[in-house]
């Protein structure tokens, strides 16, 4: 049982059990007659953590420092102080339940050693700032919301490829899988997230949807540019000007507008993993690590400034390439195109 004076006045305890079961079974009579196998042990375990990582005093509505002009026909600047934002007393711990079943295997006098792992977590009451409706005076409020389940297996394997007195040589090598799913929300079947950065406070930028995977980018998606007055004539964007961004109709009403948007990548790899060399000779040792991930979309907020043609700041080199009429580019939108703070997947990249 942990207590946190993070959370509300009725809801600063939570009970986290935890247990474990691994049977050696190398042990067992039936494992001394085989040369096969040095080392066997089956796992399984069972347990609840609790996640507090809020700010201090984060439940009440804390008082902040603001200013206002006042005074009718002479104003000054005046100071005074406003609620921060809206207090939620029943602010209480986020629950994480994960259940774990795994075999450690080793070959060859332990020169050869394998670990696998299935696991299911449940991550329930996240601790979540929920978008509200602004008339209440702010844009969100944290609340305990939901539930989300990741589930997957992790792989490692780990081998003494050369053990001599002077030179030694050894391999580590891991990939795990996850897939994670949205079971709950706060009622709602989805909802949009994820803060402006900036400058650019481009928001909304995220997707939650029951029974989908977190970190889903919604946007509209591109089809390529326009390169001419008859292509526009032909769209649903007619004030566009050819060298602006082609959008898909979605909902094919004609109209292109934030009902278009749709799931345009993920931020969540396949597979992610890493493989590690060591070699010793003598006093000295190199080290070799290399780690990567397959599968996943990053989306670049920076592609918003370098690629914008507006005259302000720096742009990447692939602006050269632009749409022009001499030169049309079915990638690259003209200079000053429309729709430059409308994400797309024109800012969504591989992040393999």
């Amino acid at each position: 049982s942990d207590g946190s004076s993070r959370f509300g006045p009725n809801r600063k305890y939570g009970f986290f059990p935890s247990g474990a079961i691994g049977w050696r079974v190398i042990n067992e009579n039936f494992m001394k007659n085989q040369s096969i196998l040095s080392d066997l042990k089956l796992r399984v375990s069972y347990g609840v953590t609790g996640n507090q990582s809020i700010g201090d005093y984060a439940y009440l509505s804390n008082i902040a420092v603001s200013t206002a002009v006042l005074g009718g026909a002479n104003p000054i600047l005046q100071t005074g102080a406003v609620p921060s934002g809206i207090s939620n007393l029943g602010l209480s711990w986020e629950k994480n339940i994960q259940f774990d079943a795994g075999a450690d295997f080793s070959f060859l006098r332990d020169r050869l050693q394998f670990t696998v792992d299935y696991y299911v977590k449940t991550t329930s009451d996240l601790l979540f700032q929920v978008n509200v409706p602004q008339t209440t005076g702010y844009s969100n409020s944290l609340r305990n919301i939901g539930k989300v389940e990741n589930r997957g297996l992790e792989f490692s394997l780990r081998s003494f490829n050369v053990n001599r007195k002077d030179f030694g040589w050894n391999t580590e090598f891991n990939i795990a899988f996850n897939n994670n799913k949205v079971l709950r929300l706060d009622g709602r079947p989805e909802f949009l997230s994820g803060q402006g950065i900036g400058h650019l406070q481009i928001s909304n930028t995220v997707l939650l949807r029951v029974g989908e995977a977190l970190g889903n980018f919604y946007g509209r998606e591109m089809v390529g540019i326009f390169h001419n007055q008859q292509e526009i004539d032909a769209s649903a964007q007619p004030n566009a000007k050819p060298g602006d961004i082609r959008y898909r109709d979605i909902n094919n009403d004609g109209v292109i507008n934030d009902s278009d948007r749709t799931i345009i990548g993920n931020s969540n790899p396949k597979f992610f993993g890493g493989i590690n060399n060591t070699f010793k000779y003598k006093g000295f040792d190199v080290n070799l690590f290399f780690q990567g991930s397959y599968g996943n979309n990053i989306l670049n907020y920076g592609r918003f400034d370098i690629y914008s043609l507006n005259g302000n700041g720096n742009q990447s080199k692939d602006v050269l390439d632009r749409w022009t009429p001499e030169s049309p580019s079915s990638e690259i939108p003209r200079a000053n195109a429309a729709g430059g703070r409308i994400l797309s997947t024109f800012h969504i990249e591989d992040g393999t």
